[in-house]
């Protein structure tokens, strides 16, 4: 089990944002990891209403040079620890500037917030972008320096899971205490797809390829042997998407993802919150969705629904659980859908 890390971590309590794109005077608050778990929080709401754009600027809020944001951007963020974070575009270089709520204290360096924030390189911001498509290119390097800021690319993703599901296979052989190689690589195989137990794949990662430089096999249901890039759309989103976080190993750290069901069938659309949610530990999680399926199994305390009412943006948020959680009553209820027949 990792440790407690030290007591500023960075957990976003709230976000008020005065103008950000098609968001004005908007406020929301965000659950955060308690007891060494990870917290979810699912964002919801009709295509338009600044889910995706949420996420971009919860990504690059934090950052102290940034060009991204226009002259009348305006937001803040509160932290866990009672830290505030301020950013007013209208300032010549979008400053940043951290306050102790608490304490009463001054506006404090922008530099003493980052050396506090990074000074044991175990925090870490991640943004998971939406992309229908993964493109394929072998890695046969991994950067393992530490970043801060961390966007998983399509261009790479595969060539960087093929390389993760490599690398561990081969490491959970050598960590086995098994005399028999037989075993110590089945026993490494099961341990990688117990972690997609639950999606109930048609498609089995099954050995390395000696052959091909180690390359990891799948198995489809016809026991036809197949390479990564030769999966299915679906397959790719969620090993791809998956195994981006695995590699990263974070804890204590914010981790924003868009649209994570795409391309993905309605049952492994019902249990990819699971998968994710048993990555690492102390996580905050903040994920943008259309799926009915996530929002179904959410509980009610991490929805977030963005719609519009009065000719703006507001954010609804939940006191007490829904009369019935079946798909037709997230359509009409949560999503203002209609109903199937």
């Amino acid at each position: 089990m990792p440790p407690r890390y030290f007591e500023g971590i960075m957990y976003i309590n709230e976000l008020h944002i005065e103008k950000y794109k098609v968001l004005e005077d908007i406020h929301i608050n965000f659950q955060v990891p308690k007891d060494n778990q990870n917290a979810l929080n699912i964002l919801a709401g009709p295509n338009g209403c600044g889910k995706t754009s949420l996420l971009e600027l919860l990504f690059n809020g934090f950052k102290i040079d940034n060009y991204l944001f226009s002259l009348v951007d305006k937001f803040y963020f509160r932290f866990l620890d009672e830290k505030e974070i301020k950013k007013d575009s209208t300032r010549k270089y979008s400053v940043m500037i951290p306050v102790y709520i608490r304490s009463g204290m001054n506006a404090i360096d922008i530099e003493w917030f980052y050396k506090d924030l990074l000074k044991n390189e175990t925090q870490r911001i991640i943004y998971v972008p939406a992309k229908i498509a993964f493109n394929y290119s072998p890695i046969y390097q991994i950067n393992t320096k530490y970043l801060f800021f961390n966007e998983v690319h399509p261009d790479s993703i595969l060539g960087n899971a093929e390389f993760y599901i490599k690398e561990y296979i081969i490491t959970k052989e050598r960590q086995s205490t098994k005399s028999d190689p037989k075993e110590r690589a089945k026993d490494a195989v099961d341990s990688f797809n117990a972690i997609f137990q639950d999606t109930d794949f048609v498609t089995r990662l099954t050995d390395l390829d000696p052959f091909q430089n180690n390359r990891p096999i799948f198995e489809t249901i016809n026991h036809e042997r197949i390479t990564i890039e030769q999966l299915s759309d679906g397959e790719k989103q969620l090993y791809g998407r998956v195994i981006s976080l695995l590699m990263l190993n974070p804890h204590n750290s914010l981790i924003l993802i868009d649209e994570p069901e795409i391309g993905l069938h309605p049952k492994w659309q019902y249990t990819i919150m699971d998968i994710y949610k048993n990555i690492g530990q102390n996580n905050q999680f903040i994920i943008a969705t259309h799926s009915p399926h996530i929002l179904a199994k959410a509980h009610y305390k991490e929805l977030i629904l963005l719609k519009k009412k009065d000719n703006k943006i507001v954010a609804e948020q939940f006191d007490k659980p829904p009369t019935s959680r079946d798909i037709n009553s997230v359509l009409g209820g949560i999503m203002e859908a209609k109903y199937l027949p």
